[in-house]
Protein backbone atom coordinates (compact mmCIF):
# COMPACT_ATOMS: atom_id res chain seq x y z
CA UNK A 1 0.00 0.00 0.00
CA UNK A 2 1.17 3.38 -0.95
CA UNK A 3 1.90 6.34 1.56
CA UNK A 4 -0.16 9.15 0.24
CA UNK A 5 3.02 11.57 1.01
CA UNK A 6 5.46 9.51 -1.25
CA UNK A 7 3.22 10.11 -4.34
CA UNK A 8 2.07 13.36 -5.31
CA UNK A 9 -1.50 13.72 -6.51
CA UNK A 10 -1.69 13.80 -10.35
CA UNK A 11 -2.77 17.24 -12.29
CA UNK A 12 -4.98 17.71 -15.00
CA UNK A 13 -2.71 19.20 -18.41
CA UNK A 14 -2.79 22.82 -18.77
CA UNK A 15 -5.60 24.14 -20.72
CA UNK A 16 -5.63 23.75 -24.58
CA UNK A 17 -2.65 21.10 -24.48
CA UNK A 18 -3.14 17.63 -25.42
CA UNK A 19 -2.07 15.40 -22.73
CA UNK A 20 -0.17 13.36 -24.92
CA UNK A 21 2.19 16.54 -25.70
CA UNK A 22 3.44 17.48 -21.63
CA UNK A 23 4.52 14.04 -21.45
CA UNK A 24 8.10 13.10 -20.21
CA UNK A 25 8.29 10.98 -23.25
CA UNK A 26 7.66 13.72 -25.67
CA UNK A 27 9.88 15.93 -23.89
CA UNK A 28 13.14 14.00 -24.12
CA UNK A 29 12.11 13.09 -27.43
CA UNK A 30 12.46 16.85 -28.44
CA UNK A 31 15.59 17.89 -26.37
CA UNK A 32 17.66 14.77 -28.00
CA UNK A 33 17.61 15.93 -31.10
CA UNK A 34 18.99 19.24 -30.24
CA UNK A 35 21.63 17.42 -28.15
CA UNK A 36 22.62 15.99 -30.89
CA UNK A 37 23.20 19.00 -32.52
CA UNK A 38 25.24 20.93 -29.85
CA UNK A 39 27.10 17.61 -29.87
CA UNK A 40 27.96 17.91 -33.41
CA UNK A 41 28.90 21.76 -33.13
CA UNK A 42 31.29 21.18 -30.46
CA UNK A 43 32.52 18.27 -31.82
CA UNK A 44 33.26 20.48 -35.00
CA UNK A 45 34.82 23.20 -32.90
CA UNK A 46 37.45 20.91 -31.06
CA UNK A 47 38.43 18.71 -33.80
CA UNK A 48 41.01 21.25 -35.03
CA UNK A 49 42.70 22.10 -31.87
CA UNK A 50 42.95 18.62 -31.15
CA UNK A 51 44.64 17.31 -35.00
CA UNK A 52 47.29 20.17 -34.56
CA UNK A 53 47.71 19.17 -30.84
CA UNK A 54 48.27 15.58 -32.04
CA UNK A 55 50.37 16.29 -35.21
CA UNK A 56 52.45 18.87 -33.26
CA UNK A 57 53.07 16.21 -30.50
CA UNK A 58 53.90 13.52 -33.44
CA UNK A 59 56.33 15.97 -35.56
CA UNK A 60 58.02 16.85 -32.18
CA UNK A 61 58.88 13.53 -31.32
CA UNK A 62 60.64 12.96 -34.96
CA UNK A 63 62.32 16.14 -34.93
CA UNK A 64 63.61 15.78 -31.53
CA UNK A 65 64.89 11.90 -32.95
CA UNK A 66 66.45 13.82 -35.63
CA UNK A 67 68.43 15.99 -33.61
CA UNK A 68 69.60 13.36 -30.88
CA UNK A 69 70.70 11.24 -33.74
CA UNK A 70 72.65 13.89 -35.55
CA UNK A 71 73.83 15.10 -32.14
CA UNK A 72 75.10 11.18 -31.56
CA UNK A 73 76.57 10.40 -35.03
CA UNK A 74 78.84 14.05 -34.38
CA UNK A 75 79.75 12.58 -31.68
CA UNK A 76 80.93 9.04 -32.79
CA UNK A 77 82.89 10.85 -35.53
CA UNK A 78 84.62 13.50 -33.65
CA UNK A 79 85.77 10.25 -30.95
CA UNK A 80 86.78 8.26 -34.16
CA UNK A 81 89.11 12.33 -35.03
CA UNK A 82 90.25 12.01 -31.60
CA UNK A 83 92.69 9.07 -32.17
CA UNK A 84 94.16 10.72 -35.39
CA UNK A 85 91.68 9.23 -38.17
CA UNK A 86 91.32 11.58 -41.44
CA UNK A 87 88.35 13.89 -42.07
CA UNK A 88 86.80 11.49 -44.71
CA UNK A 89 87.10 8.65 -42.21
CA UNK A 90 85.41 10.36 -39.69
CA UNK A 91 82.64 11.77 -42.21
CA UNK A 92 82.46 8.22 -43.14
CA UNK A 93 81.97 7.23 -39.64
CA UNK A 94 79.40 10.02 -38.92
CA UNK A 95 77.21 9.22 -41.65
CA UNK A 96 77.08 5.32 -40.56
CA UNK A 97 75.96 6.33 -37.66
CA UNK A 98 73.14 8.24 -38.39
CA UNK A 99 71.32 5.31 -39.49
CA UNK A 100 70.86 6.71 -42.52
CA UNK A 101 69.78 10.16 -41.77
CA UNK A 102 72.53 12.21 -42.46
CA UNK A 103 74.67 12.51 -46.44
CA UNK A 104 77.97 13.18 -47.18
CA UNK A 105 76.82 17.05 -47.57
CA UNK A 106 75.25 17.01 -44.14
CA UNK A 107 78.45 17.13 -42.31
CA UNK A 108 81.61 19.16 -42.21
CA UNK A 109 84.97 18.04 -40.08
CA UNK A 110 87.42 20.46 -39.16
CA UNK A 111 90.70 20.34 -37.30
CA UNK A 112 92.30 23.40 -35.34
CA UNK A 113 95.39 22.29 -36.19
CA UNK A 114 96.28 20.67 -39.80
CA UNK A 115 99.08 19.08 -38.21
CA UNK A 116 96.77 17.04 -36.16
CA UNK A 117 99.23 17.68 -32.87
CA UNK A 118 97.45 16.46 -29.33
CA UNK A 119 96.01 19.12 -27.41
CA UNK A 120 94.39 20.06 -30.59
CA UNK A 121 90.64 20.08 -31.68
CA UNK A 122 88.69 18.33 -33.83
CA UNK A 123 84.88 19.36 -34.54
CA UNK A 124 82.51 17.67 -36.53
CA UNK A 125 79.77 20.00 -38.10
CA UNK A 126 76.13 18.91 -38.83
CA UNK A 127 73.62 20.57 -40.28
CA UNK A 128 70.48 18.41 -41.68
CA UNK A 129 67.27 20.05 -42.70
CA UNK A 130 64.13 18.24 -41.45
CA UNK A 131 60.88 17.71 -43.39
CA UNK A 132 57.65 17.29 -41.52
CA UNK A 133 56.12 14.09 -41.76
CA UNK A 134 52.25 15.97 -41.44
CA UNK A 135 50.76 18.97 -42.42
CA UNK A 136 51.20 20.98 -39.24
CA UNK A 137 53.36 24.11 -40.94
CA UNK A 138 50.43 24.41 -43.43
CA UNK A 139 47.99 24.31 -40.37
CA UNK A 140 49.45 26.52 -38.24
CA UNK A 141 49.71 28.95 -41.04
CA UNK A 142 45.87 28.48 -41.57
CA UNK A 143 45.29 29.11 -37.90
CA UNK A 144 47.72 31.37 -36.90
CA UNK A 145 48.97 33.27 -39.81
CA UNK A 146 52.76 32.43 -39.63
CA UNK A 147 54.71 29.35 -40.78
CA UNK A 148 56.89 27.51 -39.23
CA UNK A 149 60.29 27.18 -41.53
CA UNK A 150 59.94 24.24 -43.79
CA UNK A 151 62.37 22.25 -43.56
CA UNK A 152 63.08 23.22 -40.07
CA UNK A 153 67.33 23.27 -40.13
CA UNK A 154 68.34 21.25 -37.01
CA UNK A 155 72.22 21.86 -36.75
CA UNK A 156 74.62 20.69 -34.16
CA UNK A 157 77.86 20.08 -33.54
CA UNK A 158 80.75 18.03 -31.41
CA UNK A 159 84.46 19.31 -30.37
CA UNK A 160 86.91 17.15 -28.74
CA UNK A 161 90.83 17.42 -28.01
CA UNK A 162 93.28 15.22 -29.57
CA UNK A 163 95.08 12.69 -27.74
Amino acid sequence: MRSPALCPPSRPPPSGASPSATTPARRNASSRGSQRGQSLVEFALVLPIFLVLALSIIDFGWALRAYLTATNSAREGARLGVIGATADQITTRTIESSSGLLTGSDVDVSFSDPGHQPGTSVTVDVTYQYNYITPLGSLIAAIGGSALPDPLPITTSATMRLE
